[in-house]
């Protein structure tokens, strides 16, 4: 079945910073747009580099992937529905991190000077973006505090909550999210069948739930609750 080619017009009149701007400057952006397809892991911006266009998301992901200067590797994926990344788009300076794709991702990217023309020309349009840079820069705070100090599984379990919520956008609110092995290989929690006892305990604690190769959160609240618990002994 061939694939539906997306509408890069559609795209931009959804976006909370797009729909802020004109319709010509909108038309414009749209033919200046392109749609790429990605069947492995691409490197679309190493770590270090100021990125040429930003990215929307249609299906699979955008990894922001940090490496410590000892070789450890942390990667924050950006979900369908979403941008990757506005900091390196409206701040042309080099970025902290390396922009990778999944193994299957299908993206509409915009050239970064021609966006940032209009995106500056627009009060409303700018304030959106800085809520969307604050929300990223959170999520990367947050992972990287929680990584230090939690236990395995609690840190497994945050890694899901974190994902799931960068995976919620005005088109996709979700409870549910597809994890690849290669993503959770970046957790640093050991091997597959590691991470694979790990997540049949939280599902025994009925925080998880694991169909079709996917993994899915009843209850977020209850799941704030156990990540948030003490630990024994402390």
């Amino acid at each position: 079945m061939a694939q539906t080619v997306p509408d890069l017009l559609y795209v931009l009149r959804t976006s909370d910073v797009f729909r802020q701007l004109t319709a010509a400057a909108r038309q414009e952006l749209a033919a200046m747009g392109r749609v790429e397809q990605y069947r492995e892991s691409t490197l679309l911006a190493p770590q270090g580099a100021t990125p040429d266009y930003i990215r929307y998301v249609v299906a699979g992901s955008v990894n922001l992937t940090y490496t410590t200067p000892d070789g450890k590797i942390a990667a924050l994926p950006i979900f369908r529905g979403n941008w990757a990344t506005w900091l390196g788009c409206i701040v042309p300076s080099p970025i902290d991190y390396a922009i990778w794709t999944s193994k299957s991702a299908t993206l509409v990217a915009f050239p970064a000077a021609a966006v940032r023309r209009h995106v500056v020309a627009s009060p409303e349009a700018l304030v959106n973006v800085i809520g969307s840079i604050g929300r990223t820069m959170r999520f990367l705070v947050v992972w990287a505090l929680q990584t230090s100090v939690l236990t395995p599984d609690k840190r497994l379990a945050s890694f899901l909550l974190l994902a799931t919520e960068m995976a919620s956008s005005e088109a996709f609110k979700v409870a549910q999210i597809r994890i690849s092995q290669e993503q959770f290989g970046h957790l640093g929690l050991g091997t597959r069948q590691r991470v694979g006892r790990l997540l049949r305990d939280l599902a025994a604690r009925g925080l998880v739930e694991m169909k079709y190769g996917q993994v899915m959160i009843p209850s977020r609240e209850k799941l704030t609750a156990y990540i948030e618990e003490r630990s024994e002994g402390l």
